[in-house]
């Protein structure tokens, strides 16, 4: 093995065979090299191949990834050193139950009649990776995800595409430090 940068510049035909080669703390790099002929394994940092006419049999590039996160043979260790887990967290949903006329939540073509009136009550799960921050609801734990928590919201309808709205949030972080947000929204609308 070779520690640092390896560059095989405009070798041509100077070099027929390389056998196993491993680089450690930097990359492998091949240009302008004709007639290489790689018969063992090689490993480095990072590999570049640039116009060189090597014969595809000859130069294998592996790449392993454990994927996102942390391996899991150092859990425990992370575990003794933060006192956090850090398991998987991309899951995400919401479960709803709307009772009353749907006008408010509709076709803004439907009419919202005077009296009408409709009660929501829903839970809501975002683990801190399940989406994009900027996509979630900047009313449920003030944006972001790593929150779960309850939505109460009533509409009425005081006159023709006239009503008022109130919702309630209570929300929790799941596992972050503990925080809890209550947010109370009160809203007037109207269409026309």
């Amino acid at each position: 093995g070779v520690a640092g940068l390896v560059s095989l510049d405009q070798a041509g035909n100077a070099i027929a065979r390389l056998g196993n080669f491993a680089v450690s703390g930097g990359g492998f790099v091949l240009r302008d090299s004709i007639a290489l002929d790689v018969t063992g394994t090689v490993s480095a940092n990072s590999v570049a191949l640039r116009s060189s006419a090597a014969v595809a049999k000859a130069l294998t590039v592996s790449v392993t990834d454990n994927g996102p996160g942390v391996d899991p043979k150092y859990a425990n260790e992370i575990f003794k050193r933060t006192g956090r887990r850090m398991d998987e967290e991309t899951d995400g949903y919401q479960v709803r139950l709307d009772v009353g006329q749907n006008s408010f939540n509709g076709n803004s073509l439907v009419e919202v009649k005077p009296k009408d009136w409709q009660i929501s009550l829903a839970y809501k799960r975002l683990e801190a990776d399940s989406v994009l921050d900027s996509f979630t609801d900047s009313n449920f734990h003030l944006g972001g995800t790593d929150a779960k928590g309850w939505l109460l919201a009533g509409n009425y309808a005081i006159d023709k595409n006239a009503w008022l709205s109130a919702r309630y949030l209570s929300t929790d972080t799941i596992t972050g430090p503990a925080l809890g947000i209550d947010v109370l929204l009160l809203d007037f609308s109207a269409r026309f």
